[in-house]
């Protein structure tokens, strides 16, 4: 698979919007593993589990999905990321 890669600006605190990822993450059986600068996530999906790291860059979030289902598009994921990181 191609990596799929995107951005995400957020308001506040780089804190708190991870946190509020973490927290989607953990209510879908994935993870958010790092600190306010850098990490990985994990996602649960029904056909498999998707993967990827995150970068914080000021106000912006560089996420890069490594590893996926064949059949979950690279936009479901992106999509899903983008409301977890929104809270």
């Amino acid at each position: 698979m191609a990596r799929h890669q995107f951005e995400v600006k957020y308001t506040g605190t780089a804190q708190a919007t991870l946190s509020n990822a973490r927290a989607g993450l953990e209510a879908h059986g994935g993870n958010l593993i790092g600190d306010e600068t850098r990490g990985e996530l994990i996602a649960v999906t029904p056909v498999g589990e998707v993967k990827g790291t995150y970068r914080v860059n000021g106000q912006t979030i560089a996420i890069e999905i490594i590893e996926k289902p064949f059949v979950v598009p690279a936009s479901l994921i992106e999509s899903q990321v983008r409301r977890f990181l929104q809270g």
